[in-house]
């Protein structure tokens, strides 16, 4: 149980379980924006880096390189640059409708 007091007075008693879920509620929202303000930063661009989609997808650079050598995350070659076309992306994640 947590206890809050006020002027020296108990106040109320909240069990520590819901302070829990409400803070990890506060966090899982705070992700969401996050997301969403990601989603919308690359869809205003063409593509974006294999970096850059690492980061947005949650998996780390090598596991990226690897998931575009196998081809399971589109990319485009331009000279020796590999890029990810983010209209692809954000279909492959399910935010935008299908192209």
């Amino acid at each position: 149980m947590l206890a809050i007091f006020f002027s020296n007075k108990l106040v109320m008693r909240i069990p520590v379980a819901y302070c829990m879920s409400m803070e990890r509620h506060s966090q899982d929202q705070v992700i969401s924006n996050r997301a969403t303000e990601r989603a919308t930063e690359l869809a205003a661009r063409t593509t974006c880096s294999i970096d850059e989609a690492a980061a947005f997808l949650g998996i780390g650079r090598s596991t990226a390189y690897a998931a575009a050598r196998d081809g399971s995350l589109p990319t485009l070659r331009l000279s020796h640059r590999l890029l990810v076309p983010t209209a692809k992306l954000l279909v492959m994640v399910g935010l935008e409708g299908a192209e």
